[in-house]
């Protein structure tokens, strides 16, 4: 992925001239002088030594918290004067918690940064009846993601499939710990009829990689890479790779065979994006909806900046958060492309990933 690089139309004489239409535009649908001074602020001199709040949608510790607490320790230094951040937890119905609230209740003026999972992007087409979503996805102002994922088709080294071919001859027993982790298992089984047994009723990622090692299952499909377990399997001749289930080519394994490669139709590719936008957006951040453009601009060119700095790199690299970058603008894309996805398909993409008795 390549950062996320625009020169803002909203400097200058641009900016000026942009500012006078919005402030008379405000004035003269009686929005009032106060929405009028707030929308010509600079950003530079709104964010000019704020407290910001950075809203992280899981519990304390967890990796998704771990991303959105060292932005908020490096994003003040490429931000105007002393900007402070207060991280506020906030877990709760995998992300649909803080996501009502980024979307509801956090101020759209560019003071709140959320990072989310990355499930609330396509939650509400496919699993409508599981929560309660009140938000549309597609009105977020997206700034960029600091990795994307690639599930994985593992097999262990005594398995007999030494290619992606050979899933569909010879049965995989794969281990799951939950239904989150069976989507992508469901989906090869159902859409493209992979020779794959579901071995159900691990309680994590650990336990279920404990069973490949043991030998209760012959592979895992993950996803995401998990670098800790894996890394040393690798080195060690333990496991084989035999797919990516991903959008696109992961810096990691620039080598191995796309899932997508296997479609044969729209449909198909349309139900593959579907259930795969969430892997390209990793570790989303954004901000709630109508946050004025020059801000959002201005907010995912300073990300774009802290990402570059070499103390940022040194820390990710410490705590073993890999860092890819999607930009705001992609992830943006790809929300309008599935939400525009045909009903029909997705009710057979749920189907696909639902569990049949």
């Amino acid at each position: 992925m390549q950062l996320f690089h625009r020169k803002s139309r909203y400097s200058g004489k641009n900016y000026i001239k942009t500012i006078i239409i919005l402030a008379s535009l405000a004035i003269s649908l009686g929005l009032g002088p106060n929405f009028a001074e707030a929308q010509s602020q600079d950003p530079g001199t709104f964010y000019k030594d704020r407290t910001l709040t950075m809203l992280s949608g899981s519990a304390v510790g967890g990796g998704y918290d771990g991303y959105a607490r060292m932005i908020s320790r490096h994003l003040p230094n490429h931000l105007p004067g002393k900007v402070n951040f207060i991280v506020q937890n906030m877990p709760g119905g995998g992300g649909v918690h803080a996501a009502n609230t980024l979307y509801n209740v956090s101020p759209r003026d560019g003071s709140v940064i959320g990072l989310l999972q990355r499930g609330v992007l396509t939650a509400p087409l496919l699993d409508p009846k599981q929560a309660n979503f009140q938000y549309d996805a597609r009105r977020f102002s997206w700034l960029q993601s600091l990795n994307s994922e690639a599930g994985l088709v593992i097999v262990w080294h005594t398995a007999p499939h030494m290619t992606r071919d050979d899933l569909m001859t010879k049965e995989l027993t794969v281990a799951s710990s939950g239904p989150a982790t069976e989507i992508f298992p469901r989906l090869l089984l159902n859409l493209f009829n992979m020779k794959l047994k579901i071995v159900s009723g691990y309680k994590g990622s650990a336990e279920a990689y404990m069973a490949l090692e043991r030998g209760e299952v012959e592979g895992r499909i993950s996803t995401g890479f998990d670098k800790a377990i894996l890394t040393p399997w690798l080195e060690q001749g333990k496991v084989r790779l035999l797919m990516s289930i991903s959008l696109n080519k992961h810096p990691y394994f620039p080598d191995l065979p796309l899932v997508m490669d296997l479609i044969k139709n729209e449909p198909d590719r349309a139900i593959i994006e579907l259930l795969l936008a969430e892997q390209l957006a990793g570790r989303p951040v954004l901000m709630p909806p109508a946050v004025p453009i020059e801000r959002v601009i201005f907010m995912r060119e300073a990300l774009g900046r802290m990402v570059k700095d070499k103390a940022f790199v040194e820390e990710a690299q410490k705590l073993n958060l890999d860092i890819d970058i999607v930009s705001g603008a992609d992830i943006s894309d790809m929300i309008n492309r599935v939400y525009a996805i045909s009903p029909d398909i997705v009710a057979r993409a749920r189907t696909m990933i639902s569990v049949h008795e």
